[in-house]
């Protein structure tokens, strides 16, 4: 009602009144919370023979992180020289993943999704190690580590990319994106968070790489009703499980990202909420689904060349890679002035224009 709002918490009470006088108050009765419970993952379902099988734990939901081929060895070492943010400059390696979560169920159909994304450090990796995912308030705080994703990459074209995790189950082998149907929700190509350019207590904040919503048609312009009620009952309008355009059961996302240092990782992490309607307006996120750590083991076999040139006060930075088991190749290198904003975005105060630091004047 117009008296009641959503967040907060009610005890009520009665008394009655007849033609004379009021009665007493009855006691407060149980507290009431008036709130939109947000979307929960959907239960696995299980068969009648498990049910009748002892009791076993069934594992919590989690992002599942699959390793997709994507663009050939030899592409990717011509791929864009740029900085990584944090392990400096040189030739950036991408991999194709896919995201994998179950699908939110709620009070509606329509439910929104966000995706997030980590960059850990080595630090940050020991002190996320320790924190559970009941831990997760607020948004500038580490993730839980609930298990680590190693993708082995190699720069020689034959060889082949897999990934090990510490669940025990065999390595699996990148899969070709033709060869598996799945309705990819979205696809992004994020960066790796630069930890210089944040405010301070922003570290450990995550980046928001996706936010899916459900397909919501245009509006359209008034027309005279061309079917009654009762035939577009029979059209079948609404039957179809999967009108929200998302995907079936599983949510899908392919993410391209760079290779970061060992020791460096990802974590993603899930979030769902209602889309439409007063439980969309008044109603909250729901707690993470989070991924295990995702770290590389990459062994370059190229030739990487670096030049930095200084010309005065100007800096010129240069990078440039070989094939795999290069023959008789030439390289060629450009070597650009970087800003000043780039040349002390690392540093913790503005360098001075005099070597010796002192009057440039």
């Amino acid at each position: 009602g117009e008296h009641l709002s959503h967040g907060t918490v009610y005890r009520l009470r009665l008394r009655v009144k007849d033609e004379l006088n009021w009665s007493s108050w009855t006691e407060f009765s149980a507290p009431l919370s008036v709130s939109v419970a947000p979307p929960r993952p959907a239960l696995q379902q299980r068969s009648s023979r498990e049910l009748q099988a002892p009791a076993v734990p069934t594992p919590p939901p989690t992002v599942e992180v699959q390793l997709m081929k994507g663009l050939d060895a030899v592409d990717i070492l011509a791929d864009l020289m740029s900085a990584t943010g944090v392990g400096g400059s040189g030739a950036a390696h991408h991999v194709h993943l896919r995201l994998r979560w179950p699908r939110f169920e709620g009070r509606m159909r329509q439910v929104e999704y966000r995706v997030f994304m980590w960059t850990l450090t080595p630090e940050q990796r020991r002190r996320a190690s320790s924190r559970q995912p009941r831990e997760q308030k607020g948004r500038c705080v580490l993730p839980p580590i609930t298990g680590t994703q190693l993708i082995v990459l190699n720069a020689e074209p034959t060889a082949p990319q897999l990934q090990v995790d510490d669940s025990g189950a065999p390595p699996q082998f990148a899969l070709d994106p033709a060869d598996v149907v799945e309705v990819v929700a979205a696809s992004v190509k994020p960066r790796a968070n630069d930890k210089g350019g944040k405010e301070a207590g922003q570290e450990d904040a995550p980046s928001i790489i996706a936010h899916l919503k459900p397909f919501e048609a245009p509006p359209r312009a008034a027309k005279a009703l061309l079917h009654s009620p009762k035939k577009v009952a029979g059209l079948g309008v609404g039957d179809d499980d999967d009108d929200d355009g998302l995907g079936g059961e599983l949510i899908c996302a392919d993410v391209d990202i760079v290779t970061l240092p060992r020791g460096y990782g990802y974590i993603f992490g899930i979030e769902a909420k209602h889309s439409m309607g007063t439980c969309g307006h008044v109603g909250d996120w729901s707690s993470a689904l989070f991924s295990r750590f995702v770290e590389f083991d990459n062994t370059p076999r190229q030739l990487s060349v670096e030049i930095d040139a200084r010309y005065g006060a100007l800096l010129f930075k240069g990078s440039a890679a070989t094939r795999a088991q290069p023959t008789d190749e030439f390289l060629v290198m450009e070597a650009k002035a970087v800003s000043f904003t780039d040349e002390h975005r690392t540093l913790p105060r503005a360098a001075a224009l005099a070597p010796g630091g002192g009057d440039a004047w």
